[in-house]
């Protein structure tokens, strides 16, 4: 965790979509309809910089302060509790961004 900056390769970036959730950290939840999926996928293919970023986190972003924050950040751990109980846990907010 400390001295990730001196560390970081930004062109090893990488992103991957899962049909299911993984991992423990969430860093950003975003809320897509099936309908804006497409037009969410190009979007996030062709950025560039934090400004283009911003402009997907404005549209599909969930952020701390959404009114629907803890409903869905909670849905999380129950989705997982039904579906995969031996791979669910506590999800750690640690982690999420401040967008």
């Amino acid at each position: 965790m400390l001295g990730e900056s001196l560390r970081y390769q930004k062109d090893l970036d990488s992103l991957t979509i899962l049909p299911e959730l993984t991992g423990s950290y969430p860093n950003l939840i975003f809320q897509v309809n099936l309908a804006e999926l497409e037009p969410f996928v190009q979007q996030l293919s062709i950025v560039n910089s934090d400004s283009d970023f911003n402009k997907i986190v404005e549209l599909w972003g969930v952020r701390r302060m959404s009114p629907d924050f803890w409903k869905i950040f909670h849905s999380f751990s129950q989705y997982m509790q039904n579906n995969n109980p031996l791979e669910a846990g506590i999800y750690d907010m640690n982690r999420y961004g401040h967008w």
